[in-house]
């Protein structure tokens, strides 16, 4: 069997990792766009939030809804943060989906390398072959 042909199931192997690597990489992607939306959504209600409690500070407010304010306040605020938290390990995750995918494209286009050399190596042998034997032929019909 030829060298190139013995090497199409890695290549297909190498295949399948990569479409692997690249669709966990859209899928990634995907959550991370999400996410940042989300942060975007949680920060904007805080800051709305935040502008009605100062509206209302101004008009006068008892001492218990004041204080259910600051704590829904800063119950916002924490779960600000803990997005924020998730968008930052996302950040990182993706970085990582697209190292893993840069390595997988590295590999399979270093062994597609490999056996497109195999193949002209191959195929220059084969014509060798060929003129030899048309060669071989002709000195036959030569000779006879």
């Amino acid at each position: 069997m030829k060298k190139s042909k013995q090497l199409e199931p890695i290549e297909n192997f190498n295949k399948q990792r990569e479409e692997t690597a690249i669709k966990q990489l859209a899928l990634t992607t995907q959550e991370l766009a999400q996410q940042k939306q989300r942060l975007f959504d949680l920060e904007s209600y805080r800051a709305d939030y935040g502008k009605q409690f100062a509206a209302i500070c101004e008009v006068g407010l008892n001492a218990s809804k004041l204080r259910e304010y600051q704590r829904f306040l800063e119950n916002l605020s924490n779960v600000v943060e803990h997005q924020k938290s998730s968008v930052r390990l996302l950040d990182q995750q993706l970085d990582e989906k697209k190292r893993q995918w840069l390595a997988a494209r590295s590999r399979t286009k270093a062994l597609e390398t490999v056996k497109d050399r195999y193949e002209r190596q191959e195929t220059l042998i084969d014509e060798k072959k060929l003129q030899k034997e048309i060669d071989d032929r002709g000195s036959r019909i030569v000779k006879d």
